[in-house]
Formats: C-alpha cells, sequence, structure tokens
C-alpha cells in the first residue's frame, strides 16, 4: 500500500549509503511548527523512525527539511520504502511547455532548463546559455567577471587601446675622404606595443 507522510528528518546513513527519513503518517495540512522549524505531529499519529528514501543511480537529492515537506511512501509490513519526496512551498511554477528542469531543492534559481529554445544553466544570477542556433552565451551577474584558470588580467578585445610605441633607427656611416659614397649600415630597433592598463575587457579575466 502506498501511503503520504509528512517528513521530520533527513539523515544520510554512511553505513549503508542511503538517505532515510523520519516519517509521521498522514498529510493532513501543514501542522504548526515547534522550536526546530518542523512541524508538529498530530496526537496519535504512527512514527515511522527509518525508512530508505529510493534515488535513481547517479543523482541523489537531501531537501531542507520543512513543514511543508512531503514523501510518498509504500508499505511493506511495518517497514516504509520511501519513493518520492517533495515540497509544496518549493516548486517551480514557471515551467514552459517542452521543457525539462532540474533545480536544487533548497535555491529554485539555481537551475539547469533545457527547452526548446536552447539550454541554460542559472545560478546567482549568473548565466550560461546555448540557444537553439547552436550558439554558447556566458553572462556573469551583475558586477561579476568571467575568470579563465584563476587569472585577474583583463582580456583585449577589438578595438582596445595600446600603448604605442616608437622606433629608434641606429645610424652607422662613414664618408670617405675627399669625397664619394657614403657607406655603413642604418639599424632599426624593434618595439613591441600592449594593451594599455583600463583599455581591457572590464568582464572578461585571464592569467
Amino acid at each position: 500500500m502506498i501511503d503520504r507522510f509528512r517528513v521530520q528528518s533527513l539523515v544520510i546513513d554512511a553505513a549503508k549509503k542511503l538517505l532515510t527519513a523520519n516519517l509521521h503518517a498522514g498529510d493532513e495540512g501543514d501542522a504548526a511548527g515547534n522550536a526546530s522549524g518542523r512541524a508538529d505531529p498530530f496526537a496519535g499519529a504512527e512514527v515511522i523512525d527509518v525508512a530508505p528514501v529510493v534515488s535513481q543511480m547517479g543523482v541523489i537529492v537531501r531537501p531542507i527539511v520543512a513543514r511543508t515537506l512531503r514523501a510518498l511512501g509504500l508499505r511493506d509490513g511495518d517497514d516504509v520504502l520511501v519513493l518520492k519526496l517533495w515540497d509544496r512551498a518549493k516548486t517551480p511554477t514557471d515551467v514552459e511547455e517542452g521543457e525539462t528542469r532540474v533545480y536544487a531543492c533548497g535555491d529554485l534559481t539555481a537551475r539547469v532548463r533545457l527547452r526548446q529554445t536552447g539550454l541554460s544553466i542559472e545560478a546567482r544570477g549568473a548565466t550560461i546559455t546555448i540557444t537553439s542556433t547552436g550558439a554558447i552565451q556566458v553572462t556573469p551577474a551583475s558586477g561579476e567577471n568571467i575568470v579563465l584558470n584563476g587569472g585577474n588580467t583583463p582580456v583585449a578585445k577589438e578595438g582596445s587601446a595600446t600603448t604605442g610605441h616608437t622606433h629608434v633607427a641606429v645610424f652607422a656611416l662613414t664618408a670617405p675622404p675627399g669625397g664619394g659614397a657614403v657607406t655603413g649600415a642604418i639599424t632599426i630597433q624593434s618595439a613591441t606595443d600592449t594593451i594599455a592598463t583600463g583599455a581591457g575587457s572590464q568582464r572578461v579575466r585571464t592569467s
């Protein structure tokens, strides 16, 4: 039989390598919280001390325990196996038609969105987007930088000003006595431009 439960706590069992839940039977709304902020059980509610949470291989979720956190459990005699966890207060409501989304159960704005128009990774105001044409766009949060290889040197871009340079010509010429052709060498010393301080990208840094 499958029942709904209120979740009182979630713990990682290191020995069994499982997420386990402490459950109270029933789903009669959101009971008033106690000092810990968790839901108080109704009088006489059945308590399941240790209920393993089933997770798909390669994926594990540990929600923040709150009064709105619920579990769907499969009863097996006196034991309960948790098949699903959900929080009625932390469910995205802006999912587009055709969209698949993965989001952090503790922060709905940290998410991966797979849409018909492309893919985006969004967190803390920053976004990495693959558009419908395959273009890749990287946008940092306001006031933050795109940092490559941990560096802090601004990247040069088209139109960046340079420091400028001059070439030095060294003349080593000899005029023969009594006139005639002047002989010798003229050496032009090379010089290299660098990007002027403050002229590189304000938001892209590298080492």
